[in-house]
C-alpha cells in the first residue's frame, strides 16, 4: 500500500494533476503519517519536525533526478530518506555540540574575546612569549573565572600546567558552582523559554506548510505561523542570555588573595588575547 501511494503522488505530479509544491506537501504528509515505514519512528517530535523541513528542497530535487529505468519512485525515494536521515543526524550532532556555548555570552566585554580561548579550551598559557608568561596563580584565576565550563579533562590539564592538585581545583569549582547556583538556574530558564518558542515556531511552520488554500484551517495555520514567528523574534532579542561568571571579589575570598590580584590577572589575560587578535590581523 505504501509503495502504491508513494508512486501515486509522483505520477499525479508527472501528469500535471498537481503542482510541484502540492506534490512536495503530499510527500511530507505521507512521511508524517508513515514514520514506521520510513524508519523514522524513533525520532523525537522536535527532531522529526526539523527533519521534514530539512527534506523539503530534497524532495523537490528527487522529482527531477528520478529515472524510471532504475527502480520505482517509491524505492528511490525511500533510499533518499534513509540516506538523508544519516546526514541529518550527523549535522544535528555537530550542531548540538556547538550549542553548548551559543547561549552563554559574556556580560563582561573582555569575555567576548576570552570565551573560546579561555573558557572552552583553556589554552591561554600556550604559545606565550617569555616576557608575557602568566604565573601559575594567574592561570588558576583565569580558569576559575570560567568555572562553568570546567570538567574532569580540563581540570586535569590545569593541574598539570599550574602544579595545583586536582582535588584543590575541584573544591574551588564546587564553591563557585554553589555560589552561582541561583544565577545558573535563572539562565537555564531563559534558555528553556527560548527553546520552547523555537519549537513552537518550527511546529507552526510545518503545520502551515502542510495546508492548502482549500483547507478550512489554512487561514488559522498561517496566523499561527506568523504569531509564533513574531513571539520567537521577540523573545530571542529581548532575553538577555549571559555567560555567568563569578565576581573578582568572590574569587579573591576563596583563594585568599587581594581582589586587585584577581583583577590584574583577568585584565592581563584580556590584553594578551587582544594582542593575539591584533597579531593575527
Amino acid at each position: 500500500m505504501q509503495i502504491k501511494n508513494t508512486n501515486a503522488i509522483f505520477n499525479s505530479f508527472l501528469k500535471g494533476k498537481i503542482s510541484k509544491k502540492e506534490a512536495v506537501n503530499a510527500i511530507l504528509v505521507y512521511l508524517f503519517q508513515n514514520k514506521l515505514y520510513f524508519g523514522l519512528e524513533t525520532m523525537g517530535e522536535d527532531d522529526f519536525n526539523d527533519f521534514l523541513i530539512y527534506l523539503i528542497p530534497i524532495i523537490g530535487k528527487s522529482f527531477e533526478n528520478y529515472s524510471k529505468l532504475e527502480c520505482s519512485f517509491a524505492t528511490y525515494f525511500q533510499s533518499i530518506v534513509r540516506r538523508n536521515k544519516k546526514n541529518f543526524h550527523r549535522n544535528l550532532l555537530l550542531k548540538k555540540s556547538k550549542q553548548n556555548f551559543i547561549y552563554h555570552v559574556s556580560k563582561l566585554d573582555y569575555f567576548d574575546n576570552l570565551e573560546k580561548n579561555d573558557c572552552e579550551n583553556l589554552r591561554v598559557e600556550e604559545k606565550i612569549d617569555t616576557k608575557q608568561s602568566f604565573s601559575n596563580k594567574q592561570l588558576l584565576i583565569i580558569a576559575l573565572k570560567c568555572a562553568y565550563f570546567l570538567d574532569d579533562d580540563k581540570i586535569k590539564k590545569i593541574a598539570e600546567k599550574t602544579g595545583y592538585h586536582e582535588r584543590y581545583i575541584w573544591n574551588l569549582k564546587k564553591k563557585i558552582d554553589t555560589e552561582m547556583a541561583s544565577r545558573y538556574e535563572k539562565n537555564k530558564k531563559r534558555i528553556e523559554a527560548i527553546n520552547k518558542r523555537y519549537y513552537l515556531k518550527h511546529k507552526a511552520n510545518i503545520y502551515a506548510r502542510l495546508q492548502s488554500k482549500e483547507d478550512a484551517v489554512y487561514e488559522r495555520a498561517q496566523y499561527l505561523k506568523k504569531f509564533h514567528s513574531m513571539r520567537w523574534e521577540k523573545i530571542s532579542h529581548k532575553t538577555n542570555l549571559r555567560f555567568i561568571v563569578p565576581t573578582n571579589q568572590f574569587l579573591s575570598e576563596i583563594l585568599g588573595l587581594k581582589e586587585t590580584v584577581v583583577a590584574n590577572a583577568i585584565v592581563r589575560s584580556r590584553k594578551y588575547v587582544q594582542n593575539m587578535e591584533t597579531t593575527k590581523n
